[in-house]
């Protein structure tokens, strides 16, 4: 191809240093996000307890204390859970009502069994406030859990992590903060899990991943989870370095 043609072909791509950016990403609110920089952390704990517990354990565990922290705050404001930096965002009043609130006390104890770990590693760790104190734990044992649950998250694309994407938007939707018009064909989150290789699975993994992808969009204090987020790597760096 002739240097004119190469020319030609990106004519129109915006040049930022030595990269060109295309035009769809100038478009205004358009934002490219990165599912391992920036979702990995926002679902780490779901992938936690996806690495030890069953399938319908999880969901139901998941699930359920979230639909319990949104009763116990009951309060219209209260972010969507799923993505962990957002409890982060609540109020110590709001913290208060989760441990106060009955439905999440008979969950809180699943969820203190298998993330035990990353109450042990992380300082900020945005779901520490229903641990009662953080007791010494074998460190490396610690670290190589949280090493499973990151590297599980790696391929989005793998069947543990469309489980965690799926398990995420669906709890979004029982939870009030997601809604799909009427008109709209959703497909069976079920099938995930019960016909994995089937065309209507291909069709939730589809339309889960796009949703995941709307990237800020899904995030109501961009600050709150930026913060988070670049806490998290940074932490699992100096761990990396620890082995």
């Amino acid at each position: 191809m002739s240097e004119s043609k190469k020319k030609g072909v990106l004519a129109d791509h915006h040049r930022q240093g030595k990269r060109l950016i295309p035009p769809l990403m100038r478009i205004a609110n358009i934002a490219e996000t990165s599912f391992r920089d920036s979702k990995i952390p926002e679902l780490v704990w779901m992938s936690a307890i996806f690495n030890r517990a069953t399938d319908k354990s999880a969901v139901d565990g998941i699930v359920e204390f979230l639909i319990a922290c949104q009763e116990g705050i009951s309060e219209d404001g209260a972010p969507h859970l799923s993505f962990l930096s957002n409890f982060s965002r609540l109020s110590g009043a709001q913290r208060q009502k989760i441990l106060d609130c009955e439905k999440c006390q008979e969950r809180i104890p699943f969820l203190q069994q298998h993330l035990w770990h990353h109450n042990v590693l992380f300082e900020a760790y945005p779901l520490a406030f229903i641990f009662p104190d953080r007791p010494e734990y074998d460190h490396q044992s610690a670290i190589e859990r949280l090493k499973l649950d990151v590297d599980s998250l790696l391929n989005r694309y793998s069947s543990h992590a469309t489980k965690v994407q799926t398990t995420a938007v669906v709890a979004m939707m029982a939870t009030g903060k997601m809604f799909i018009h009427e008109r709209i064909d959703l497909p069976d989150p079920n099938a995930i899990f019960t016909s994995p290789d089937s065309d209507e699975a291909k069709r939730v993994a589809s339309f889960v991943r796009a949703t995941l992808n709307a990237g800020s969009d899904l995030l109501e204090e961009q600050a709150v989870s930026e913060r988070w987020i670049s806490e998290f790597w940074a932490k699992c760096f100096v761990l990396e370095g620890c082995k």
